[in-house]
């Protein structure tokens, strides 16, 4: 790996898990959801390990952001932030907040072109 790609695998690495510990979800949930071991999620959050685009947006739909949002030096803010767990208190599917969360980034992504397209009629 060339420096480029270490400075990307750690930026992913440290974004996962502060978004996960932000999201009260443990590294075995994460491992789960994820469909990998457990060893493979410790070692992404360390930076050690790099991941598939498949995994990369399963994550990001996950925790609500844009994909490219992962692989900066700053923390994601721009995230959908709600209770990962019901009203009686039990504990959401991440696969059921993931397919929420992935219309909502759809949503926003076809918001963001109608901008653009109005931008380019009105020029």
């Amino acid at each position: 790996m060339n420096s480029r790609q270490e400075t990307l695998v750690r930026n992913i690495g440290n974004n996962v898990e502060v978004l996960r510990e932000r999201s009260h979800i443990s590294q075995e949930e994460l491992a789960e959801y994820l469909e990998v071991d457990l060893d493979f999620v410790k070692s992404l959050e360390k930076g050690d390990q790099s991941i598939s685009t498949v995994k990369l947006e399963r994550i990001s739909e996950l925790f609500g952001c844009p994909t490219d949002l992962l692989l900066k030096e700053e923390v994601p803010t721009e995230t959908f932030d709600y209770a990962f767990h019901t009203s009686d208190g039990q504990k959401m599917a991440l696969i059921d907040i993931a397919a929420i969360n992935r219309i909502a980034l759809n949503l926003l992504e076809m918001q963001r072109i109608k901008i653009m397209g109005e931008n380019l009629i009105t020029k």
